[in-house]
């Protein structure tokens, strides 16, 4: 089974929207029919945010396999490739899971 995280990114939550909005397969069916596991989405999942703490820290040493990574919106670079113009607890959010990423090389290293 695949994993997929869904980071929200800036400024759009029409993805969300679309993707449960959809009937036909619904969002469950879909996610079965192609044998993937949604370990986090910002709207419905269920953990609190001290799992979901924990969660980004598997992810980042390795621990929790991460196949597919679903970003909505933007992922903010500015100012000058910081990232610090959004951010998660002081951190860029661009560098959330760059570690579990094979196209980070796109966004710069920090």
């Amino acid at each position: 089974m695949k994993t997929a995280y869904w980071l929200q990114g800036g400024g759009c939550g029409g993805d969300t929207y679309s993707f449960l909005s959809s009937e036909f397969p619904n969002v469950v069916e879909l996610l079965r029919s192609l044998n993937i596991k949604l370990v986090w989405h910002p709207s419905f999942s269920h953990i609190t945010p001290t799992e979901h703490e924990q969660l980004i820290k598997r992810i980042l040493a390795g621990d929790q396999p991460l196949d597919i990574l679903l970003v909505e919106g933007s992922i903010i670079c500015g100012p000058a490739g910081t990232g610090m113009f959004h951010t998660k607890n002081g951190q860029p959010k661009k560098g959330q899971i760059r570690g579990q990423v094979s196209f980070w090389p796109l966004f710069g290293k920090q």
